[in-house]
């Protein structure tokens, strides 16, 4: 018996380290939208999150069948994340690939972040804007970053959104 015990305490067993952190459902959609934005390979933009005691259900589209399973599994990953039912759909996105010239994108980037709802007194700044993919530093807290990363991705002609630095719980 107290082999058993020593074997357990040694392989960390169940209740030996400790509970399991909570992630509120929140920080957890919030973490899969900047993911979905933000991921250089994976064109997740119409992927819609909602989260209930850790279980998350996607809907939306994505432009092909490998795209719909690895939006599951990318999801899965994230911490908090206890289940996910996938209900995307794989169809011909929206125009929304259209690239406007970086520099007219960059002014209506700039724009949006300007008007996007800020809980700290981070400031985002876009430091570069090339066919498309919008980089952006100064965002650090996950609240703002989602608000940031959201606000730019809805501007007609961003392809992707980078974070120069990464989010804080």
């Amino acid at each position: 018996m107290l082999g058993m015990v020593m074997g357990l305490v040694l392989l960390g067993g169940p209740g030996i380290a400790g509970p399991t952190p909570v992630f509120p459902d929140a920080a957890i959609t919030m973490r899969a939208r900047i993911l979905f934005l933000t991921h250089p390979q994976l064109d997740a933009r119409g992927v819609h999150v909602d989260t209930s005691s850790g279980r998350v259900t996607l809907h939306g589209r994505v432009p092909d069948e490998p795209t719909r399973m690895r939006v599951a599994a990318e999801t899965l990953r994230l911490p908090g994340v206890r289940g996910v039912r996938n209900l995307v759909q794989v169809t011909a996105l929206p125009d929304s690939n259209v690239v406007s010239h970086d520099d007219a994108l960059r002014r209506e980037v700039e724009a949006a972040l300007a008007a996007c709802p800020r809980s700290s007194d981070e400031k985002p700044r876009v430091t570069s804007v090339h066919h498309g993919v919008v980089t952006l530093e100064g965002v650090t807290s996950l609240r703002d970053g989602f608000h940031a990363v959201s606000a730019v991705a809805g501007v007609r002609g961003v392809r992707r959104v980078q974070l120069a630095s990464a989010l804080e719980p």
